[in-house]
């Protein structure tokens, strides 16, 4: 700072400003203004530091296990993407005999996404041995804390899982029915299907593989601090988590998972894998695990594939369906099957998080095998004869032919072997009720199609904000039953900057007027 004086002038009598040099800043004022600088950086960075909300998706402890620590606690958890509390957190595990505390060492489960504010953590926490109760606080103050729920990792042995993405205002049902199909026959053990909202007519088909033991329905409601706390940040989790938080839906089946499959297949419904390295799921992955002795899993190529199906399931042709795919020269990031062994945390495309550095991902190459991104649907209320005509042109030498590979669908699943998976559709669920009441009308997809592509797609997918369908205006449907995953939110107060909360009483909720993604 520059500072003046006056002065009498001794020859004039009038007073004269002088400027005195500036004032050299100490040491000691230099180091007070970087701390203020670098606290006003982590202000800005972290949020603000005197409130920390935490929501947990699961706490799955592992008495022992094939990859991870005996007597650990693997809880997966949302919150604001940049980790910060002033103290570290704690884990507190109990039994009849023992009382263990122990530091929580948290890591983000992925790469979070840069334009999403909130992403997904897990933390290691050791514990006693089969704890009675688990409990975080922090390392300052331990006299309070938050208990939560335990899980216990599934039991039953398979060869293969499959992980699917959360499902939201689901009504293609005819995607849903090739794909439990097509993995149920190549032999994948569970299919662990995560459901925000779906058509009530297809939950009612769903639950029919669920009793026969194929699937796994995972309820995946909407997250909620409450009113207070969302008024007080200015804007709900679920508008900054990607993808109806889909990457923790992900891992939390592979946590799930891990020590009861050989490979978990991580996707969406649409995208379907045919092996062609075996006749089955685990007899391809084998061979590639043999060939990769060192790879975490295997990252297959996707391309874009058009089909065409009917619209009544009076009309529908699971045969027809496959039969009239077009596989196109349209490249897509690839999808991975992981060695559950060897990958801890998993996102869409690949793994967040592996056990050791010396395992990474095998590319497939596309001329072994790919997968069909069943992107493009020709819904037809005639369907018997447009694939009929279909059928015809695929089948025959003058299918469409591809610069980078030359793949029709009957290179990659045999006529035969189309056959036998509609003749056992046939005999076990083509004829069941559930099937017959499933519904005629498309209402919800080419709403969300076009809005995802105007805020994602045509944005080259660099979007303006957290991309995800709570951005989509999606309309009340009167007389549409839809089944809503719903839970009872609580939280514990761990102190003033540490909110830990946890969802209880999970349940399908059935509405009349449609789907909505509200908590």
């Amino acid at each position: 700072m520059t500072l003046a004086r006056k002065r009498t002038s001794s020859t004039s009598g009038k007073e004269e400003l002088t400027i005195l040099p500036p004032r050299r800043i100490t040491q000691r004022t230099r180091w007070i203004l970087l701390i203020l600088l670098l606290t006003a950086v982590l202000l800005y960075v972290n949020g603000p530091l005197s409130r920390r909300h935490v929501v947990v998706i699961s706490s799955t402890y592992y008495a022992n296990s094939r990859s991870i620590t005996n007597n650990t606690v693997v809880v997966l958890f949302n919150s604001y993407k940049r980790w910060y509390l002033e103290k570290p957190l704690l884990c507190v595990s109990r039994n009849a005999t023992h009382e263990k505390r122990s530091l929580a060492h948290v890591q983000h489960a992925f790469e979070p996404i840069g334009i999403c504010r909130w992403t997904a953590f897990v933390a290691h926490c050791p514990t006693v041995h089969q704890p009675s109760s688990f409990e975080l606080s922090t390392a300052q103050y331990f006299q309070s804390s938050a208990e939560l729920p335990l899980r216990l990792p599934y039991q039953r042995k398979v060869d293969v899982v499959a992980c699917f993405s959360p499902l939201f205002y689901n009504e293609r049902w005819q995607l849903l029915v090739n794909t439990l199909e097509i993995y149920r026959q190549y032999g994948v053990g569970v299919q662990a299907y995560y459901v925000q909202s779906m058509l009530t007519e297809i939950m009612d088909l769903l639950k029919l593989y669920q009793k026969a033991g194929y699937v796994e329905i995972e309820l995946w409601p909407m997250l909620s601090l409450g009113q207070h706390f969302e008024q007080e940040m200015g804007y709900s989790p679920n508008s900054e988590l990607d993808f109806r938080n889909q990457a923790s839906a992900h891992t939390d089946c592979l946590l799930k998972y891990k020590d009861a499959a050989k490979f978990i297949i991580t996707s969406d419904i649409d995208d379907v894998l045919f092996p062609r390295l075996g006749e089955t799921y685990i007899e391809e992955f084998m061979k590639l695990s043999r060939d990769n002795p060192f790879a975490a899993g295997f990252l297959y190529n996707r391309y874009k594939t058009e089909v065409t199906t009917a619209m009544r399931p009076e009309h529908f042709s699971l045969s027809g369906l496959i039969e009239s795919a077009e596989i196109h020269d349209e490249w897509a990031d690839g999808k991975s099957v992981y060695n559950p062994e060897r990958v801890f945390t998993a996102w869409i495309h690949w793994p967040g998080l592996t056990h050791s550095s010396q395992h990474k991902m095998h590319l497939v190459s596309s001329h072994k095998n790919i997968m069909v991104h069943l992107r493009k649907w020709k819904m037809d209320s005639d369907a018997p004869a447009a694939l009929r005509q279909k059928t015809k042109s695929v089948s025959g030498r003058s299918a469409k032919h591809f610069d980078v590979f030359d793949l029709r669908i009957r290179d990659l699943i045999s006529p035969s072997k189309t056959r036998q998976l509609q003749a056992e559709f046939n005999r076990t669920y083509a004829q069941t009720e559930e099937f017959k009441k499933l519904p005629v009308t498309v209402r919800y997809y080419p709403l969300i199609a076009d809005c995802y592509q105007k805020t994602f797609y045509d944005k080259l997918m660099k979007p303006d904000s957290c991309p995800g369908p709570i951005n989509c205006f999606l309309p009340p449907m009167p007389d549409v039953r839809c089944s809503i995953a719903k839970a009872n939110f609580i939280f514990n107060k761990v102190h003033e900057g540490l909110f830990v909360h946890y969802a209880q009483q999970a349940r399908f909720v059935t509405h009349k007027d449609g789907c909505n993604m509200l908590p």
